[in-house]
């Protein structure tokens, strides 16, 4: 997949299992496929009722296959977290984040890019390459809106979904997962962030 080194969005309020049930065509072209035999070959009145049930299994199907997609990227970003405070870890600097990042994107598929942010806003980006991990330097956001979800996971007790965000760089949405890490005194030391592009979680699925 292209490299997501903008991290600029826009923000869409849909939640994230209706925006990738969209953006995962093929598995609605065969619900639709599905449907439109049920008219052809039913009487009108039997035809909706069929076609309203079997829409809203595939509905609840696709929902439920997307969430099993997504769990390994959410265990995997607590995992890293936890392991950034046990083993004093500063991402900034340490060479060992590397490693266990690059541990990450190798065993979860679904991740495209893992990023690290501090509490005064420096990111640091890493990219699934073809050979491994690629490392993005260090930058400074400047970009209210990067610095408010950056902000938004000081008070958060855990993993949780951002917004869907929409890359004009991979030309596709995005869904972002954030993780507050902690020191055992509750010491704010930044956020992990992993990004799963629709491409990459259409694979898995596939």
């Amino acid at each position: 997949p292209a490299p997501i080194g903008d991290l600029r969005f826009r923000r869409h309020r849909l939640p994230i299992a209706a925006l990738l049930i969209f953006g995962l065509s093929g598995l609605i072209i065969v619900a639709v496929a599905s449907v439109l035999y049920l008219g052809v070959w039913t009487s009108r009145t039997n035809a909706v009722d069929l076609a309203r049930e079997r829409a809203a299994l595939i509905t609840a199907v696709v929902t439920s296959r997307i969430n099993e997609a997504l769990d390994p990227a959410r265990e995997q970003v607590g995992y890293l977290a936890e392991t950034i405070v046990n083993q004093h870890i500063d991402p900034m600097s340490d060479p060992r984040f590397l490693d266990i990042v690059g541990g990450a994107l190798g065993t979860t598929r679904q991740i495209t890019a893992i990023a690290f942010s501090t509490p005064d806003y420096h990111l640091l980006r890493v990219f699934r390459g073809p050979d491994g991990p690629i490392e993005h330097g260090v930058t400074l956001e400047t970009s209210a809106a990067i610095r408010a979800a950056i902000d938004s996971s000081r008070l958060a007790p855990g993993p949780f979904w951002g917004d869907v965000i929409w890359s004009e760089e991979a030309k596709q949405p995005l869904i972002n997962l954030r993780a507050p890490v902690r020191r055992a005194d509750g010491t704010f030391l930044g956020t992990l962030y992993a990004v799963v592009s629709v491409a990459d979680l259409s694979a898995v699925l596939d």
